[in-house]
């Protein structure tokens, strides 16, 4: 610093006394503040540019060391520079000096001081100066800090007002334009919200052509943005791309002098992020790792350190759980404690602070249920709770801190009786949470927490308008933003329980219709998107009465689909803005007059017109109660309690069945078979008297007859694995009193329609798969020859020929469809559930998307063709009513894998029924029948089932 005073002072022709004693001063001693104010006094004094430069170059070496002087001397100091009117680079450089000590946790002062040495600077400056867009920039920095400190929305707008000017100074040719882009993403954040989707800094990441500190800045803004939208939504690209930026992100290219610690700080999130939802132990080590390299960085006392303290014990806290590591939590505690500890209550951070301290309290509860624990966990949440809402800009975390405090004191209630007294404050907390928490899974969370707790004080009606909350949210659990795959994984870490709880719930208010309605809001979400999304079918419905709105969801589906299956990069942002911008649309058509039901489960009325004479018998299976609900044509819902069916037993018959029809399947000896034919029977004596006998006891059928009439059965939650129509004891079957057919959803009760008149019968036929080459179908080929000989003027699509491609096309153009292949279920991703073509795969998910209206019927000769996932019963997404969602009419599939010789006999019967004039259901009920007369075990005969009208 001495040389450069040198040169600057001896290359001036202005030699004053004044300067030669101020150089004097410079020259003996080492009080750099001293000097500043030396020089910042003769520099006023004698109005000199040169002296105001020194001290300018004087003031920037102590705001980059600022141990060197204390905060009030150096805000002193600004304001002193700014009187002398300093050339607009110094201004500049000492503003942004400024700039990073408040971001570091100095005084605001000092961004006063830049605000209004930048103002002065400005005013001097014409208004086509070159040099503006670059103040501009660096003084709506200085408002955004206050803004973060204050909460003062004057202050945003100021800062906001200032970058846009600068954005618009500064275009494309100009050399600090990424640099302003990137400052007025920044800025920008602020405005659009914690909710905000889509991405801002993305440009300035991807752009070559930027410098690399400014790349740096916009690649960790980027992965902030990514994480957001993963807590949102779960968009599980979102982390995987924020993890693969953070890589990036760490490159030499982009450390910057004195920031690296910060650099290393916000890479370590997605590492901690993914390890955590992927309970990676490794990946929590690399981000423990990458803090702790971060932590060695900064100096003894630095005003960050705390929170360098407190990511560290939240990475080392979420390792300890993976790993189940008492002595890494005990660390993870004490560090979190102390950045507590060390964190004003006013800070901005002290609420984030508090609130990791809390859930690592949380765990340390978990493990020991030490009431004192859980006592100061609900403390600390409490007080982290308090501090954001009186903090403006620690308010976005409000709503998932009065979740936690919520959440917690309701684990005291129900652990611990003397605090009976706070269910009240454990709902207030939760829903408070719910409400502030807006449209994200956490939201999804807290409000089922808050339903649970309603339903353990019996408050009945909270917990149904609770429900209902909650059920509204899904749509955002679901969005049509996500992958298919994050969608389901959503919903079956979610939501599992939701819809039969809500039904129970108004159940036991005395309102069966809400119940209902609640139970198909709740459910067979996928279905539900699916139906909507099939060519626009539903904007014929709302054209007459919102023209606007039907042309501009349209536009939206449109462009939605053009960016495919983009999961990363712009499209995926653009993914999230589209799909956003539909359910914010879908609102807006509910509100207008007559479109209230738009996208929503068909009324009570619709059902009762669609039924005919035929009844309809939905069984809800909640924790709470189990009822069915009986729908007519001709009277309102009928509610048959079921006393003795629970959840629980529901659940474990629902197994034992599915692993007995498994091990036969695998045609085990004599002795086993006739034991796990047992266990079958018993499940089916359990059903008859827990389900089957109550609900034909109320309809009125009583015993068998010649012209049984049809029942619709729409199961849910573990009975939708179960044969309700196979249910017997004692002589008394199911099967001998009505007609059986499924129904996986009101949604796919679908409007009586005559069948299509003409069309060619398809047959697909794939006995040996390349892709299954050790499990091939014997009898499939007899099966196909018989079907040809019964249809002659079939369309047979076999081995090479039965490619996806030329079977969809096929059955666009056929009327009925016979598939005899192999079925294969996918219990985490129905959505990939699939049959085995000759080389390839015809997965739900390519079915759902199909137009098939003219198709009246498809057998599916295959395994498990009406076998959902247990991770998600309601959601009932599966092969056959994949094609019942594409418009088929009738679709005949299997519970469980049904012998090959079983498949034969039943198609055998099917068919021959079929052409004797029964309908499809009758045709299907008769077969099942015969075979069971000829079958030594339910296993053969009970697994074929009709889904349709």
């Amino acid at each position: 610093m001495a040389e450069r005073l040198r040169e600057l002072l001896t290359a001036t022709a202005e030699q004053s006394a004044a300067v030669a004693l101020v150089w004097q001063e410079i020259e003996r001693q080492a009080d750099w503040s001293e000097t500043a104010t030396r020089l910042l006094n003769q520099a006023q004094q004698f109005n000199s540019p040169l002296l105001t430069a020194a001290a300018a170059g004087v003031l920037l070496c102590l705001l980059r060391e600022p141990d060197r002087s204390t905060e009030t001397e150096l805000a002193a100091q600004v304001s002193a520079l700014g009187a002398c009117r300093p050339v607009p680079a110094d201004c500049l450089s000492v503003s942004e000096a400024c700039n990073r000590l408040v971001t570091g946790g100095a005084t605001l002062a000092l961004a006063d001081c830049a605000v209004e040495l930048l103002q002065d600077c400005l005013s001097r400056l014409p208004a086509d100066s070159a040099e503006r867009p670059a103040l501009l920039a660096v003084q709506a920095n200085a408002w955004r800090l206050r803004y973060l400190r204050n909460g003062a929305e004057t202050d945003l707008s100021r800062a906001v007002a200032a970058v846009d000017e600068a954005h618009a100074l500064a275009g494309p040719e100009h050399p600090l334009h990424a640099r302003i882009r990137h400052s007025r993403a920044t800025v920008h954040d602020l405005v659009g919200g914690p909710d905000r989707i889509g991405s801002r800094h993305r440009a300035s990441a991807e752009d070559g052509d930027t410098d690399p500190g400014t790349r740096g800045r916009a690649l960790l803004s980027t992965i902030t943005e990514l994480l957001a939208r993963f807590r949102k939504s779960q968009d599980t690209a979102a982390l995987d791309e924020a993890l693969a930026l953070a890589g990036q992100a760490l490159d030499p290219a982009f450390q910057h002098a004195g920031e690296r610690w910060f650099l290393l700080m916000r890479a370590a999130q997605p590492y901690a992020v993914k390890g955590w939802h992927t309970k990676d132990a490794e990946l929590l080590a690399r981000s423990i790792e990458l803090l702790r390299e971060a932590l060695d960085l900064l100096p003894a006392g630095h005003a960050l350190a705390v929170g360098l303290l407190n990511e560290l014990g939240s990475s080392l806290h979420l390792r300890a759980l993976v790993l189940d590591d008492e002595g890494e939590l005990a660390t993870a505690l004490s560090l979190l404690r102390r950045s507590v500890e060390r964190t004003p209550h006013a800070s901005a951070d002290y609420a984030s602070f508090s609130s990791n301290f809390a859930m690592g309290l949380w765990t340390l509860w978990k493990r020991g249920r030490s009431p004192a624990v859980l006592a100061e966990a609900v403390r600390v949440a409490t007080d982290a709770r308090d501090s954001a809402a009186a903090n403006p800009t620690s308010r976005q975390h409000l709503g998932h801190l009065e979740g936690l405090v919520g959440t917690l004191t309701g684990l005291w209630v129900q652990h611990y009786p003397a605090m009976a007294g706070r269910h009240e404050q454990a709902r207030a907390g939760l829903a408070a949470a719910m409400r502030l928490g807006g449209e994200t899974v956490n939201s999804v969370l807290t409000g089922s927490m808050s339903v649970a707790l309603a339903a353990a004080a019996e408050d009945w009606s909270l917990a149904t308008d609770l429900s209902a909350q909650v059920i509204e949210l899904l749509p955002h659990v679901a969005s049509p933003a996500l992958s298919l795959r994050d969608r389901e994984r959503g919903l079956a870490g979610l939501t599992t329980d939701l819809a039969r709880d809500a039904c129970a719930c108004a159940l036991t208010t005395g309102s069966p219709q809400r119940a209902l309605e609640l139970l198909e809001q709740g459910r067979a979400t996928l279905i539900d998107q699916a139906l909507a999304g099939r060519q626009n079918h539903d904007l014929d419905l709302i054209r007459p009465y919102a023209p606007a709105e039907a042309v501009r969801m349209a536009e939206l589906r449109e462009q939605l689909a053009e960016t495919g299956e983009a999961r990363h990069g712009a499209a995926a942002d653009r993914r999230h803005t589209l799909a956003d911008e539909m359910l914010r649309l879908t609102r807006t058509i509910r509100s207008l007059p007559g479109l209230e039901r738009y996208l929503l489960p068909p009324r009570l009325a619709d059902v009762r017109t669609r039924l005919g004479s035929d009844p309809l018998v939905v069984i809800n299976v909640s924790r709470y109660r189990c009822d069915a609900l009986i729908v007519t044509g001709s009277r309102d819902v009928t509610v048959v309690p079921l006393p003795d069916l629970t959840l629980e037993e529901a659940g474990e018959h629902a197994a034992g069945f599915t692993a007995a029809v498994t091990r036969l399947s695998d045609r085990p000896g004599p002795r086993e078979r006739k034991q796990l034919t047992g266990a079958l029977r018993e499940t089916l004596a359990w059903l008859w008297e827990v389900v089957s006998e109550p609900v034909l006891t109320a309809l009125g059928v009583t015993s068998a007859t010649d012209d049984p009439p049809r029942v619709h059965w729409s199961p849910t939650g573990p009975l939708v694995f179960l044969p309700l129509h196979a249910a017997e004891r004692d002589g008394n079957c199911v099967l001998d009193r009505v007609v059986s057919s499924y129904v996986p959803t009101l949604r796919l009760l679908p409007a009586r329609r005559e069948p299509p008149a003409t069309g060619p019968s398809l047959i697909v036929s794939v006995p040996r798969s390349t892709l299954l080459p050790g499990r091939p179908l014997d009898e499939a080929a007899h099966e196909v020859e018989a079907l040809v000989r019964a249809f002659p003027e079939s369309v047979l699509l076999e081995h090479d020929d039965a490619d996806a491609g030329s079977v969809l096309a096929a059955l666009g153009r056929s009327r009925r469809v016979h598939f005899a292949c192999h079925g294969e279920t996918d219990a985490h991703h129905p959505s990939n559930s699939h049959l085995v073509l000759q080389n390839e795969r015809l997965t739900v998910s390519d079915l759902m998307r199909q137009r098939l209206d003219s198709l009246d019927l498809a057998v599916l000769s295959a395994c498990h063709t009406a076998r959902g996932s247990e991770h998600m019963p309601d959601e009932m997404l599966h092969l056959t009513s994949a094609l019942q969602i594409a418009g088929v009419r009738h679709t005949v599939g299997t519970l469980w894998q049904a012998g090959d010789k079983s498949a034969r006999r039943f198609t055998e019967l099917f068919y021959q029924n079929l052409q004797g004039g029964h309908p499809v259901a009758a045709a299907v009920h008769a077969a099942a029948r015969t075979l069971r007369g000829e079958s030594t075990t339910p296993a053969a005969w009970a697994p074929f089932i009709h889904v349709g009208s």
